[in-house]
């Protein structure tokens, strides 16, 4: 995309900020990335296929709208719209505790 970019006549300072607007779109991935990978990890396959049809249109809708706003207000939707996801992944660790501690009480 860059090389494209100098290709067709741009100047340097339009690339730096295609890049900047890129690198924030990137770290944007990461609030609902994180829970979804973790939840995975944790064998919850079915949750996390639920979380990501649902999440993931609307994370993008979020980023598409966050856009008017500039690469912050990219990051602010999605931080905004992974909350959900944060919150299952909170209640999927308590439930497991809860019933470790459960176990270790039987014995």
């Amino acid at each position: 995309m860059v090389v494209l970019t100098l290709l067709r006549g741009y100047s340097f300072a339009s690339v730096q900020h295609l890049l900047r607007d890129l690198f924030f779109l990137a770290v944007a991935g990461f609030p609902l990335a994180t829970p979804i990978h973790l939840l995975w990890r944790r064998h919850r396959r079915l949750l996390t296929i639920l979380i990501v049809l649902i999440l993931g249109p609307v994370s993008v809708f979020a980023a598409l709208t966050g856009g008017l706003f500039g690469p912050i207000g990219i990051m602010l939707y999605a931080i905004v719209f992974s909350l959900p996801a944060w919150i299952v992944l909170g209640i999927v660790y308590w439930l497991e505790r809860r019933q470790r501690t459960k176990a270790n009480a039987g014995k």
